[in-house]
């Protein structure tokens, strides 16, 4: 579940200043144009997921590790798991509790989604010093102000150039964007991730 602890830790981030950089058009593997993502993060991939009925692609994404998974391999590694795609919303290891694909299949992790996409201050060339300026400023004494809790989701219609912050198992935090490329079929996401401090 996504608690405020969640919060607390991402409040009580201090990242380092970074200058601001220029990002040019990355590319994927296949050399699909893909978003760029700001490389002041951690680390950042292109990373390809595919919807309920895609029997090559998996639908479940460790965000920490980058990696993917099939539906098949998930009950060895639910733990892990941040993010689903099931061909049509993103959901959170919370959202699977009511999904009839990712239903019983991942165990009770803190992993959260906040909706971005209508925040025009988070773009996906954003510093992670941008972003955590814009998350302490809609804190307040008692956690998120009504506008970031209005964007906290445990399901959510996957959208061309939607942004999601991602708030990890394992404590990082990852800006997700949704490229031009996506269908039902599947959909390729920019990620960038950072860790955040214990």
């Amino acid at each position: 579940m996504f608690t405020m602890k969640k919060f607390a830790i991402l409040a009580a981030v201090g990242f380092m200043a970074f200058s601001v950089v220029s990002c040019s058009d990355d590319k994927d593997d296949e050399g699909n144009k893909s978003t760029p993502i700001s490389d002041k993060w951690d680390k950042t991939a292109v990373i390809e997921l595919g919807g309920s009925s895609n029997a090559t692609l998996g639908s479940f994404l460790d965000i920490d590790e980058f990696k993917v998974y099939k539906k098949a391999e998930v009950a060895a590694n639910s733990a892990k798991i941040d993010l689903v795609f099931d061909g049509s919303n993103f959901l959170t290891p919370e959202g699977c509790e009511t999904s009839t694909f990712c239903k019983d299949l991942l165990s009770d992790n803190e992993a959260g989604l906040v909706d971005v996409s209508g925040v025009s201050a988070i773009k996906a060339t954003s510093l992670p010093t941008d972003i955590q300026d814009w998350v302490d400023s809609h804190l307040t004494d008692n956690g998120p102000d009504a506008l970031l809790s209005g964007l906290i989701v445990s399901k959510v219609a996957a959208k061309k150039g939607g942004k999601y912050l991602a708030l990890t198992n394992a404590d990082n935090l990852a800006l997700v964007v949704v490229n031009d490329d996506l269908t039902t079929a599947s959909v390729t996401l920019s990620i960038g991730r950072i860790a955040l401090p214990e």
